[in-house]
This record gives structure tokens, sequence and C-alpha cells, in this order.
């Protein structure tokens, strides 16, 4: 090579930032100093790349992950294994213990630190012994006989303990470390004020019936540091909390109000949670349930309800909550027992959202609790027996009466379990109806259940007077979930029943209507609407279903009753629209069937327009100082323009109009509260 070509030759540069290097750009750090020209031209970070010390390859240990756990190992910490080691995959990441890290020796080369390991050659499914921290062992599910532990039982059929359960040091993955052009910054806590009244609010009307977080361990680490919390779990608890926090408070304290507050919310959850920066999978559990606790209508399903119970139920599988451990076998247990019982009610708040999601959403289910064997939970077990040990400014944030409470929510586990019995027999394909005498059965079950919890109705504890009234209304919604099917064959004229019975099953879905009005009449009473949850606009579906069903099939005075109560309904979903995108759906749902039962003009609109609608209104909001800092996650459509989205490429509603027999002066617009009710009624609930 002559001179001239070596000067053309490029020099490759020292250093580089971790930017440049991952889009492989010349870099000129060196010479400039940070930031370098790209970093600063693309508004992002500017590091240096550090490239890490070669490190030679050598025979992997015989043990690294998928320990089972054996009591006989108890002078050797808390995992003891038969390894299952499989062939190394050169272009996948290196998985490193995170108790296995590499320290520095005299002649600068980086070495992994000694470990303890028993004499025995190396073997697939020997057992081996590692030392290794309690804090980074994690629990590992290998499935049933069809998975893994048909190989373990071939393999090793007298080994000390047997079981499903295994345990597995954390493991890190050294991946290629990514820029995100746009990362979205820490968000800053909200005021302290804000931050109480949240955390207040979560445990008041979400935690005694979604009990997915240790109290008595969240309110130690929240009074002492909030910031020593999990962000996801911290942000996902203010999300849940958002939704019941006083409209006052947050007056006062110049915020937003609630649905701009859990947008926010929910975008903050929702970047932690995308940058899989959680390295626990029980706090990811957390954080999915919560999300999925209160959403916005999603037609494409990636941030839904349904989408976030579908990432909780598969976390929960791949630890094996669904099934019971032996973890508590072993001595000492690797586990604490708070965490074990945390599980426990992890699991079994799964269960029942996933079951009442493909009850609302009309979709399979993507469970089978007879699959599972998780211990049904005791009342001492769903709060913990150490609440009492909290000081008295910590308890104030907890509601009283705890002993109802969890027996409230047993009740309700039950009332789920009933309602998937339900889901099963009627509403699979090629599925056959009960008999008069089976559904009677099922019948009688669901009634013994609310007749359980119509004890809890005048309670003094407020908190347990309300979420009694809801769950009455969720008896209702399973006990119409059992009527529904014979209603549909009455509709399709059917002769497989006679006709007093569809006329007993008619009479009988009304009466299980008549009592979520009743309960609704009784929040109402007690200006208690606003701490609904969106559970209770599901329940609320069923009844209003069956108010549209009487219209349709009754004539005079009673068509008009129905018409009556579907404005107390339309009234209270105006008030939970304040709150919740779904209510708004619902709402905007109901009041177009109605227009067609009606022969009344459609009122859907084209996407585009209710789209543009939703964005003046919050560029109105904009401007005036309420929304200064929302960041809407993509997709949402807001009040009319999901609503219109779902109706825009077919109607369902279309000539389906009844006579207008008795419908002279009815007012069928409910967009406008109060057309059928009294005024003083409806300015009271303003």
């Amino acid at each position: 090579m002559d001179e001239a070509a070596v000067k053309r030759k490029r020099k490759r540069s020292a250093i580089a930032c971790i930017a440049c290097h991952d889009r492989k750009v010349r870099c000129n750090a060196a010479s400039q100093g940070l930031p370098c020209s790209n970093c600063v031209e693309d508004g992002v970070s500017c590091d240096i790349y550090r490239r890490e010390t070669h490190i030679p390859k050598r025979r992997r240990s015989s043990v690294v992950e998928g320990q089972p756990l054996s009591p006989s190992s108890s002078s050797a910490t808390h995992s003891t294994v038969a390894a299952l080691r499989t062939p190394t995959n050169d272009s996948a990441p290196e998985i490193i213990p995170n108790d296995v890290r590499f320290t520095t020796v005299t002649d600068g080369k980086p070495q992994r630190p000694d470990v303890e390991r028993s004499s025995r050659s190396p073997s697939p499914f020997q057992t081996d012994v590692v030392t290794t921290s309690k804090h980074n062992i994690r629990p590992f599910f290998t499935g049933e006989s069809q998975g893994l532990e048909f190989l373990f039982d071939v393999c090793s059929p007298d080994r000390p303990l047997k079981g499903h359960h295994y345990t597995t040091p954390a493991a890190t993955y050294r991946a290629k470390r990514t820029v995100r052009k746009h990362a979205r910054p820490a968000p800053p806590l909200p005021p302290l004020v804000i931050q109480r009244e949240l955390t207040r609010s979560f445990f008041l009307w979400v935690w005694p019936l979604l009990p997915v977080v240790d109290a008595k361990e969240f309110l130690t680490a929240f009074q002492s540091d909030s910031q020593s919390i999990s962000p996801l779990l911290l942000w996902s608890v203010f999300f849940a909390g958002a939704s019941f926090i006083d409209a006052e408070v947050l007056k006062a304290q110049h915020m937003p109000h609630r649905k701009i507050l859990k947008e926010q919310y929910y975008a903050y959850a929702k970047d932690i949670f995308d940058k899989q920066e959680e390295p626990e999978k029980t706090v990811l559990i957390q954080s999915a349930l919560l999300l999925a606790s209160s959403w916005y209508i999603e037609l494409e399903d990636r941030d839904g309800m349904h989408h976030w119970i579908g990432i909780a139920l598969g976390l929960a599988f791949s630890i094996g909550l669904h099934r019971t451990n032996n973890f508590g076998t072993i001595s000492p247990c690797p586990f604490s027992r708070s965490l074990r019982r945390l599980w426990n009610c992890l699991w079994w708040c799964i269960l029942y959202r996933e079951i009442w999601s493909a009850a609302g959403f009309g979709r399979p289910l993507r469970l089978n609790s007879e699959d599972c064997d998780a211990p049904f939970p005791s009342p001492e077990e769903v709060y913990g027996d150490e609440l009492h040990e909290l000081p008295e400014e910590l308890q104030s944030y907890l509601p009283g009466d705890l002993s109802n409470l969890s027996q409230l929510w047993l009740n309700f586990l039950e009332l789920s379990l009933l309602l998937e019995r339900v889901l099963k027999r009627h509403y699979r394909p090629r599925s056959v109806l009960s008999s008069p005498a089976q559904l009677e059965e099922q019948e009688s079950t669901m009634l013994a259940c609310r007749d359980r919890m119509l004890t809890f109705t005048n309670s003094a504890c407020p908190v347990l007077a309300v979420h009694a009234a809801h769950l009455r209304t969720y008896v209702s919604y399973a006990l119409i979930a059992l009527y529904r099917p014979y209603l549909s064959k009455q509709l399709e004229k059917s002769r497989r029943f006679t006709s007093t019975f569809y006329a007993d099953i008619a009479a009988k879905a009304k009466a299980a209507a008549a009592v979520t009005t009743t309960a609704l009449n009784e929040l109402i009473t007690h200006d208690a609407i606003v701490m609904g949850s969106s559970m209770l606009i599901t329940s609320m579906m069923a009844a209003m279903q069956i108010y549209v069903y009487d219209i349709r099939q009754s004539t005079g005075a009673a068509r008009s009753y129905a018409y009556h109560q579907l404005e107390l309904y339309m009234l209270v979903l105006t008030h939970l629209g304040k709150t919740y995108w779904t209510a708004d759906f619902q709402h905007n749902l109901f009041n177009e069937a109605l227009k067609a039962l009606s022969g009344a003009p459609s009122t859907i609109r084209d996407g585009a327009e209710g789209m543009q609608e939703h964005h003046a209104r919050y560029d109105t909001a904009e401007a005036e100082g309420a929304n200064a800092e929302m960041d809407a996650p993509s997709g949402m459509m807001g009040h009319h323009g999901t609503f219109d989205e779902f109706l825009l490429s077919f109607n369902p509603f279309m000539g389906v109009a009844i006579p207008p027999n008795d419908l002279s002066g009815v007012d069928l617009d409910f967009n406008s509260p109060g057309s059928l009710m009294l005024d003083g009624m409806h300015q009271g609930m303003t």
C-alpha cells in the first residue's frame, strides 16, 4: 500500500458515545467533548460507551438455573436444585445470576467470585449447591407432566421433594443497550398531599376487593420514603386511586380532573412497564391488575382491561401461582409468609378479574379453575393479621371493619366461581342449556350468596356498606347471565320450553334487574355514586339489557316503566362518565339502541368527526390550564370517537324499530339527563 493510501485511511475514533456507537456513525466526542454534535442535533443525552472486557469462555457450572427445592439443603442456604442444562446458543444474551458479579483481581482480569459447590461431577440431573442471597431467589413453575416435570420424574424419581415449583436465581440479561430517541424523563411525584389522598383512596375503594398489595409493607415504606417503593407499583397505585380522589382536593392543589390525572399516571406506569426495568414478577403482576382496573374502551385491545389481565395471567402461570406450592415445607423458607399470602391473593384476583372480563366482553375464558388448586383464602389471610401493629397514622389509610370486608371479598370469589360455571355451561358453542331443575339449583346457590351479602348492607362502616351495595349488583349480573340464554330462546320463538317457563324466567330476570336498581338508589341516596368502580358499569349493563328487553316485549305502563328505569341508569352513567370512559361508551350504546327501537334517526357520526370533537375538547381544556402536562395514550378515541368507530362499519340496530305504542311524549334523547326524571331530583344529583 503506497504512502498516499495510508494517509487517506480513516482512523477509528478512540471513544464514542452510546448513541453514535449504536447507530454506527462517526462520533466527535473525543475532539469536541460531550455532548457530541450528533447528540446535540438529535436532542438526546450523550454518554460515553464503555466496552466490556472480553471474558474467555469456559465451562459453565452445573448449576445456574432450574433448581428444584430440597428440604435437606438447609446447610447450603435456600436453593438446592437438579439443574437442566441446555445447549449453549452464542446468539442469545448471556444470563448471569444477580448474585454472581464480576470482581477484579490483582492481574486486572475480571473473574467470577468463588461459589461453593458440591464435589460431584457435572450432570444435567445431579444436585449441586450454590450459595446465593435470599433476595435473589425467584419462583419458577415447570409445568404439568406434559412439560418438564415428566422428564424430572423419569430421571430423578426418588428426589427428596417432588412438585412443580422450583427456585431459580434472578437472572440479568446482558443485551445490547438501546437508546430511545424520545425517551420520557422520569416524572416528578405529585405533591405530598395528593400522594396521601391517592393512597387513601386506593386503600378505601380499590384494595378491599382487589387486595393486590401488602398493606403493611406498602404503607410503612410510603411513610418513610415513597421513592423506596417500586416506581411501577407506586404509579399503578396512584392510577387506581385517581378514580376516587376527592375533586375538591384536586381543585385546591390546582391539579387536573380525574380523567386527565388517570391519563398521566397511566402513561407513566405503562412507560416503566414497557422499558422492562422492573425485575420482580410479583410487581409486574400487581401493576398489570391495577392498570386493568379502570381504563377505557380500546377497540384493538392493546391497552384495555382484557390486555392487562392477560399479561397478569401469563406471568402468574410462569411462577405457578395457580397451583399449591411447597415452599412452606422448606426450612428455612426462601419466601416470607406474607409474600406467599400475597401470591395467593394475587392469583384469586386474577381469577375473578378474568371471569368478569370474559363475561363483560363476551369472550372465552383464558383459564379453567379446574386446572388450578391454589388454596381458597381464609378470612385471616386476605389482608394479613399484622395490620393491627401499624401505628394509628397509617391505620387511618385503611377502611374499618376489615374482618367483614374480608368475608365480603370471599363471598365475591364464590360468586365469581358460580359465574364461571354459568359461562361454561351456557355460553360456549354447542352448549346445552340446563334443565329447569338444574337451573333452579344454580339459582338457589346464587341467591344464598346474595343473602349473605345483605347482612353487610346496613353496616355502620360506610366503606363496607358501599362495597356491599356494589356486590349486590354483581349477584344480579350473575343471575341475569343465568337467565339470558333462555330469554334469547324466547326471542327466537323456540319451543324447547313451555311458555309458562319462559314467562317465569322473564319475571326472575326483571326481579334481578330491580335489585340492581334498588342498590343504585341506595348509592344515590348516600351520594356514593362517585365511588362506583368500573365493574359497577358492567353489572349495570346486564340490568339495562333486561329493561331494553322489557321495552321490546311489553306494552302500556310496563313499557313506560322500563323507559323510566333506564333513565335512572343513564343518569348514573353520566356521573360515572366523569371518571370512566367505559361509562361514556355504554351511555351512547344504549342511547342508540333505544333510538333504534323507537324508529328515531341515528346519531352515529363519522369516526373522523368524533375524533375531531375529542381533540377540540381537550384542546379547550389545555388552553384553560387543566391539561398542561397531559400525555394522552395513542389510540384513545374518547367519548364519541370510539363509539362512532365501533358502529361505523356496521349498525346492529338498523331495522329494529317497534310500533310506537304508548310512546307519545317520551323523550328518547338520553343525552339530556332528567328528561323523564323530576327536575328536582336531577338538580340534586348534579
